[in-house]
């Protein structure tokens, strides 16, 4: 991908957020980036805690304790071959402010022009916190992309919004979605057909 020709990032979730700095400081990307308000907030946190955990790591070595089904003996010789203190650090903290501060945050619902002939939509996917589909609206099309989606109600996460995908003429969906719960996935086929009737 070419960064520098896009004219916008759509953040659909917390998963998908922690290369955004070095998108922003290091592709020549110079469009606009919006997710939801609790996406930014904590997405943050989590880039600030991914360039710790890389600094505080031993670059010259690889240990992993505790573990059964081979030694740690056994893990280090998989990796002998790298050179861990060439690794570079893949962002610094002034990237991943320089970084937030370029994005827009939004609520659900929230209509955003994106040039001339196009709006987005964030919609909640229930998958997280913040995470959201999108409505993308272009002159001839209404555009639903779907990331991870959850189509019953967790407690902590607003609902799935179904009925507001009413409107699209065309669906994408990207990825395993439409999820029962974190750690369980339908076939896709079954996803896709519980979507389509809900959505009808």
């Amino acid at each position: 991908i070419n960064f520098q020709t896009l004219d916008a990032i759509l953040i659909s979730n917390l998963e998908e957020i922690l290369a955004l700095p070095y998108i922003s400081s290091y592709t020549g990307f110079e469009g606009k980036i919006y997710a939801t308000e609790p996406v930014v907030q904590l997405g943050k946190y989590l880039c600030r805690d991914l360039i710790l955990s890389a600094k505080e790591r031993n670059k010259e070595s690889v240990a992993i304790r505790d573990m059964d089904f081979f030694s740690e003996h056994e893990f280090n010789e998989c990796f002998n071959h790298l050179n861990f203190a060439a690794f570079k650090d893949i962002y610094t903290e002034d990237d991943i402010e320089n970084c937030f501060e370029q994005i827009t945050a939004i609520n659900y619902g929230e209509n955003i022009a994106v040039g001339n002939a196009i709006t987005v939509k964030a919609l909640s996917s229930g998958y997280s916190l913040g995470s959201a589909n999108w409505l993308i609206s272009t002159t001839a099309n209404k555009i639903a992309y779907l990331n991870k989606s959850a189509m019953i109600h967790f407690r902590y996460t607003q609902a799935m919004d179904i009925e507001s995908l009413k409107a699209a003429n065309v669906v994408v969906m990207a990825g395993s979605m439409l999820q029962e719960c974190y750690h369980t996935c339908d076939p896709f086929d079954a996803q896709l057909n519980r979507f389509t009737d809900a959505l009808s």
